[in-house]
């Protein structure tokens, strides 16, 4: 009986832990440079986990190179890769994809909240592209014969645009070397 009680207690448990994060790998959320469409749970359909575009991407340059944060909240052993998707969340014709491959060196247990966190430079394609995202794939390696995947995206525009500096957030270089010449 008090084995029952016990188990009972347990699946009771199991079932109020209430966790901040329950996908295993987002884009880390407060990100100015790549955040999240969701920080829900259910991140597992590619290719964004079934969130819907947001109505404000973040604005970059074709070529830029951006330092984008995401983090792992449950851990596995793998490596994450980052893409770009089309307007559709479609793979793009002629991009070299995945952008980078990061292999998971966190391998510490995650408690009390203290995600593993990661940073990584990538350097957008040469192209426009008015309704892209950034994707990340988190691919868990325990089974390498069938890796799971999750899935997490974050939606940018990719544009020549002459505001594109302001809305994004990057300013242009401040100029040196200046000379300071007086008027007669």
């Amino acid at each position: 009986m008090k084995f029952f009680i016990l188990v009972a207690l347990v699946g009771v448990g199991w079932l109020l832990d209430v966790r901040e994060a329950d996908a295993h790998a987002r884009w880390k959320g407060g990100s100015a440079v790549s955040p999240p469409r969701d920080l829900s749970s259910g991140l597992k359909a590619p290719p964004c986990g079934g969130a819907p575009k947001t109505a404000n991407p973040k604005i970059y340059r074709p070529g830029q190179t951006l330092a984008v944060e995401f983090e792992e909240t449950i851990n596995h052993p793998g490596y994450f890769e980052i893409r770009v998707l089309g307007e559709n969340d479609t793979p793009l014709a002629g991009v070299v994809s995945p952008l980078v491959t990061i292999n998971d060196t966190q391998n510490t247990p995650i408690a009390n909240g203290m995600n593993h966190q990661y940073k990584a430079n990538i350097t957008l394609p040469n192209i426009q592209c008015e309704k892209c995202a950034l994707q990340l794939i988190q691919v868990m390696t325990e089974n390498p014969d069938f890796p799971s995947r999750y899935y997490s995206c974050s939606d940018i525009r990719i544009s020549e645009d002459a505001n594109v500096e302001a809305k994004s957030g990057n300013k242009p270089p401040k100029p040196m070397n200046l000379r300071i010449q007086r008027s007669p």
